[in-house]
């Protein structure tokens, strides 16, 4: 849910073309921009011994967003 894309190949190598980024995409690289919230992130998710995934990385970056606002 991070972009929107065009699978180039019907035979599934794997390529495509990226059309646009997505809302969530853009609060992704928004939050990944801030130093302090990638190494929370980082940390809580090895801390959990879950994989340093590009989903869980985001779903880290919602709880930190919604913590800072609340704050």
């Amino acid at each position: 849910g991070l972009i929107e894309a065009r699978f180039l190949s019907p035979i599934g190598n794997g390529a495509a073309m990226v059309l646009r980024i997505t809302n969530d995409g853009h609060d992704f690289l928004e939050a990944s921009r801030q130093l302090t919230f990638w190494e929370t992130a980082k940390q809580r998710l090895k801390s959990g011994g879950l994989p340093l995934t590009v989903y869980a990385m985001k779903q880290v970056f919602d709880i930190l967003v919604k913590e800072h606002l609340a704050h």
